[in-house]
């Protein structure tokens, strides 16, 4: 039976995060938003202390958050990242074709996502950060105190409690304050439904994790990858890692990999269900992800592998139309390549032309070009996969690929 009944989760919807909500509201309060402009810096100098010149709540935050948690295991998290060094473009491929999707299932919170999509206005830069968050994490010493994976965390928490500020106060002066018009009018058109709960709230934090940590391990078990009970083990504890960072109550932490599945279907049958928004941004990643893909036949691969990793039924809530019978039997010789790509590990990616475009156009010219560029129009760090990943991944090899041939 499973710890998490109806209404514990139920009342995690009516939970933020008060330390970061209280380090944001200060900010708010003091500077407006041009104050939360410095999560896209350098938040602690080389030695892991805040940096000079911050101000006294985000030191604060910042001391408040820099212990780990006392379940962390530092054998689990090198063995966690040894798997993201063996599977990583596979790992990337099921965010884009599984992960994304089944956080779109999430009606509850779909609203917030929907709208953070539409005021960036562009979905790249969705799967930009959510693939950087994920790389950061699973990286080597990513949570020592000047690795990658905190650093994240603790910009990625203090994005949600400024989320929640900015809906629940939008009638306020200091919301416009740096902000930009565009921005500034689309939060205040939203209506926010209090029976939602809070906007980013436990619940949905704690779903979110799960479609990084469970989902990861439930399909690559249906990939036939071949891990071990133990490599499966060390995936959810990296993410439950993460979600102590990320601020989610430790009590919606789950302690095994059953506990993981437990609490992601007890969200998920809380929360799931057909939503126009969740339809569409399902629609937005599957088409960024068949861009990539110049072989006309193989642009429906995207959409083909979501069906199979998500399910029928959860396909359906997101939109995605039926197979057709030649689209079946693609299905079945695509799942076996990736599944034969995986178990030989991703030095032979170039088995597979089109899973190698898949996995080094998205990598290489989206995590890289794009995300630059945004980075030179709005201060954020651009992405960078680290050098050690790029070589394992053979992702270096395949950037100078033209749009038609694939490299080699």
């Amino acid at each position: 039976m499973s710890r998490w009944s109806g209404d514990f989760l139920a009342s995690k919807r009516e939970v933020g995060d008060p330390l970061a909500d209280d380090t944001v509201r200060s900010l708010f309060e003091s500077d407006g938003l041009e104050a939360l402009r410095a999560f896209g810096g350098n938040l602690v100098d080389e030695n892991g202390h805040p940096t000079e010149g911050l101000s006294e709540a985000m030191v604060h935050y910042l001391e408040a958050t820099s212990a780990p948690p006392d379940f962390l295991d530092p054998a689990k998290l090198e063995q966690a990242q040894a798997i993201l060094n063996s599977h990583g473009a596979l790992i990337f491929i099921i965010l884009v074709c599984a992960g994304l999707p089944e956080c779109y299932v999430g009606k509850l919170g779909v609203p917030v996502l929907f709208l953070t999509q539409k005021l960036n206005q562009d979905i790249t830069r969705r799967v930009v950060e959510v693939t950087k968050y994920m790389v950061d994490v699973m990286s080597p010493d990513g949570f020592s105190p000047t690795g990658r994976g905190l650093d994240s965390a603790r910009k990625v928490r203090l994005m949600h409690a400024a989320i929640r500020y900015m809906i629940l106060n939008a009638d306020q002066a200091s919301l416009a304050r740096g902000l930009p018009s565009r921005v500034a009018e689309g939060i205040r058109s939203v209506d926010w439904q209090r029976d939602l709960g809070l906007p980013v709230n436990q619940e949905d934090m704690a779903y979110s994790l799960q479609t990084l940590g469970w989902v990861t391990v439930r399909c690559m078990r249906d990939l036939n990858v071949g891990l071990e009970p133990e490599q499966e083990e060390a995936i959810i504890h990296c993410w439950n890692v993460s979600g102590h960072y990320l601020g989610i109550d430790h009590d919606l932490l789950p302690q095994s990999v059953e506990e993981a599945q437990a609490l992601f279907e007890a969200i998920k049958v809380r929360v799931a269900g057909e939503s126009i928004e969740g339809k569409s941004m399902t629609a937005a990643v599957l088409d960024f992800a068949a861009e990539k893909i110049s072989l006309g036949h193989l642009k429906a691969a995207p959409r083909v592998l979501t069906r199979y990793l998500v399910g029928d039924d959860t396909a359906d809530m997101l939109g995605l139309p039926p197979l057709s019978d030649r689209e079946r039997s693609r299905q079945k010789r695509w799942v076996s390549e990736l599944s034969t790509v995986a178990r030989l590990r991703e030095k032979r990616l170039s088995l597979v032309p089109w899973m190698r475009r898949l996995a080094a156009g998205l990598f290489s010219r989206t995590g890289g070009v794009v995300t630059e560029r945004a980075a030179t129009a709005d201060g954020r760090v651009p992405f960078e996969l680290p050098e050690s990943l790029a070589d394992h991944w053979t992702v270096n090899a395949f950037e100078g690929s033209g749009p038609s041939e694939p490299a080699g």
